[in-house]
């Protein structure tokens, strides 16, 4: 089957779209698939931005180090150096959330394999404070909270 964008090679994907009101299958050969993809992904990008750059106060925040604009970075979505992530946390932070539906990562788990959330959770933490409690040189606090991260993942098993 042609791609049925181009017209010129072979389609071996196939993209589902709403045309006239009604669901139809477009036939895409690899160029035109992630040509759509990359544009729809861009528009993705430039709609987040936009509707936080409408629902956000008209305060300018300016990066010490670059001089990026808030508003220059929410139309180009692009951070001007290392310094624009402290100047833009909390435009960052809203951002993040809007996208990923929260603000905290736990992590990814495999399909076929049901986790308990807050026992990775449990896990994750206890790995820090037993990172912390080592930096401290408080062993005998380490030692427990490695001893409670072998019950746990025993419990787990």
């Amino acid at each position: 089957m042609i791609c049925s964008k181009c017209g010129k090679r072979e389609a071996s994907f196939f993209k589902p779209i709403i045309k006239d009101g009604v669901a139809v299958q477009m036939h895409l050969c690899i160029d035109c698939y992630n040509q759509l993809n990359a544009e729809e992904q861009e528009q993705n990008n430039n709609l987040n931005m936009n509707q936080f750059l409408n629902n956000s106060n008209s305060e300018v925040i300016v990066c010490k180090n670059c001089n990026t604009t808030s508003k220059q970075f929410l139309e180009t979505s692009y951070l001007g150096c290392s310094e624009c992530y402290e100047a833009f946390e909390e435009i960052l932070k809203s951002i993040i959330k809007k996208i990923h539906k929260g603000g905290e990562h736990i992590g990814k788990f495999p399909i076929n394999k049901q986790y308990d959330a807050p026992l990775v959770s449990k896990l994750v933490l206890l790995k820090q404070n037993l990172k912390e409690a080592v930096e401290r040189e408080a062993f005998e606090e380490a030692i427990r909270i490695k001893e409670e991260i072998s019950r746990l993942r025993e419990e787990e098993l």
